[in-house]
């Protein structure tokens, strides 16, 4: 009888002898998203709900009425400070 440990290296084979530090990519798949560090928080001051898509992240956030507050990725701070309908909340 074999382990499971040695069939799940022997499934991996190539990735097993890969050296530390590289990453392999798949054309057209994007990487995994990062987890927010401290978001900044917003509050959206406008008649009616919107969506607005990041370039940056292409994280979508929903306010779906006025005075909704939501938080938003730090590195989306550009998209938030163009925009005059959110204001950040301390």
């Amino acid at each position: 009888m074999s382990c499971c440990g040695q069939r799940r290296m022997a499934a991996m084979g190539s990735l097993a002898h890969r050296p530390t530090g590289m990453a392999s990519t798949t054309p057209g798949v994007s990487p995994v998203a990062r987890p927010m560090a401290r978001p900044l928080r917003l509050i959206y001051e406008c008649v009616s709900a919107t969506v607005l898509t990041s370039q940056r992240t292409g994280r979508r956030y929903r306010f779906d009425r006025p005075g909704a507050r939501l938080e938003v990725d730090t590195r989306d701070q550009a998209m938030a400070d163009a925009r005059l309908e959110l204001r950040r909340v301390r």
